[in-house]
């Protein structure tokens, strides 16, 4: 196998990666968020649930911030979406 050939599977491989940990990533930010807004407000609907299928890691992130800032005692799980 030429050297072209092996760069090509080793760039390949690297991508393969980096997609791998960027989608664990996002997998683990969208769970923590899940858990925290259980814990805060229950069960979630199929419409957050759906939300949380669609948010990137850094979305999640955010997010996770602001469930403990929404209205304090009294606030909703749509102010955490709602930005």
């Amino acid at each position: 196998m030429g050297a072209w050939m092996q760069r090509v599977i080793r760039e390949s491989e690297d991508r393969a990666r980096q997609e791998g940990r960027q989608e664990g990533r996002q997998e683990g930010a969208a769970g923590m968020l899940r858990r925290v807004l259980q814990i805060r407000f229950g069960p979630l609907s199929a419409v957050h649930e759906d939300r949380l299928q669609q948010l990137t890691a850094e979305e999640a992130e955010a997010l996770i911030e602001r469930v403990f800032s929404a209205g304090r005692s009294d606030g909703s799980i749509d102010e955490v979406f709602a930005g």
